[in-house]
């Protein structure tokens, strides 16, 4: 009987001996063949990180290198801030691409799923597609530039920024701040009041009936042009525009830089106010005479 134990205890440990030599070469072999992938994989691993650090570097320096050749040729800055801007875009998916090429990742169907979530989302920003389709018309055409003074939906300022989506522009006489999606200046009628290099002011008033025209453009046109803002004098003109109920009306037309065109203008009726009175010219206004019978 004890023999029988003893046999049935050596069984046991032999089978228990078997089982974990079995699957201590099991083990063996799964971190051998694990390790032998790891020992492949690791240095791609390694080298991708390298890869993408020097390709940000990469991406990095090439674009500073296009905003100073931008730059050297006087290139509107919302042209230089878009096309950088779309290029860093670019730049970084390829590389992205590449790194998960070399790791012996998919491509194919990554790319595939990039267009079509590209479409979906394309389906569902219909409205900021366009806006970025306004922005890239409106710096291939140049219809205006940064700095230029423009009028838009009746809001006279200085455009500031041509932005992927959105135009800034800042209103004159105020610290408002106007973002105009770009599909609405493409779409609808924009003045650009900075179109030439020069603007030209026009000055209406008007003098008394019996009053000599003449007169009135010789001691204007003198004082007009004497300011240091006006370009070209020899197109300083004065027009006789209307014979109105009680006045005469005429107009001044005196060019400046646009820059200066609105501190000027007001100048300009100054100017216009003070020499008819100094030189006893009458600047009539509306009278009704009244008869008690």
């Amino acid at each position: 009987m004890f023999k029988l134990s003893l046999n049935l205890v050596q069984d046991s440990v032999i089978d228990n001996s078997l089982n974990l030599a079995g699957k201590y070469i099991e083990t063996s072999t799964f971190v051998k063949s694990n390790m032998s992938t790891l020992e492949t994989f690791l240095p791609k691993l390694i080298f991708s990180i390298i890869f993408l650090f020097v390709g940000l570097k990469l991406i990095k320096f090439i674009l500073n290198v296009l905003t100073k050749v931008l730059a050297k040729k006087h290139t509107d800055v919302s042209v230089v801030k878009f096309s950088t801007i779309l290029l860093s875009i670019i730049l970084k998916f390829i590389l992205f691409i590449s790194i998960i090429g070399y790791l012996g990742i998919e491509t194919t169907s990554m790319v595939a799923m990039a267009g079509a979530v590209g479409l979906a989302v394309g389906l569902a920003l219909q409205g900021t597609l366009q806006n970025f389709a306004g922005g890239v018309i409106i710096l291939v055409l140049k219809p205006f530039k940064t700095g230029d003074a423009v009028e838009f939906g009746g809001a006279k300022g200085v455009v500031r920024e041509v932005q992927l989506f959105s135009t800034v522009i800042e209103k004159y006489g105020s610290n408002e701040i106007l973002i105009i999606p770009n599909s609405s200046i493409t779409s609808n009628i924009l003045v650009n009041l900075a179109a030439d290099r020069n603007r030209r002011a026009d000055i209406d008033f008007g003098v008394a009936y019996g009053t000599d025209l003449q007169a009135v453009k010789d001691v204007l046109i003198p004082i007009v042009n004497s300011d240091s803002r006006v370009v070209n004098p020899a197109d300083t003109l004065i027009y006789t525009t209307q014979l109105a109920d009680s006045s005469v009306n005429m107009q001044l037309r005196v060019w400046c830089m646009p820059d200066d065109y609105f501190d000027f203008r007001s100048d300009m009726y100054e100017a216009v106010y003070n020499t008819l009175n100094k030189n006893n010219i009458e600047i009539p206004f509306p009278q009704i005479t009244i008869h008690n019978s």
